[in-house]
């Protein structure tokens, strides 16, 4: 398993379909209008662990 991927090149470009360009741009822009509704990854976990 190392020894295949081991012969992946690192600098892999795959495009994204454009609905999920669209996605991550609309929710970067939500994002800096209001970064206050952001969350830590430590905030995330506490969440997911809690079941929330």
């Amino acid at each position: 398993m190392h020894a295949i991927w081991d012969t992946l090149p690192d600098d892999v470009d795959l495009p994204l379909p454009s609905e999920q360009q669209a996605e991550l741009d609309r929710r970067l822009a939500a994002h800096r209008s209001d970064p206050s509704t952001a969350i830590s990854r430590n905030e995330l976990m506490r969440r997911h662990e809690d079941g929330r």
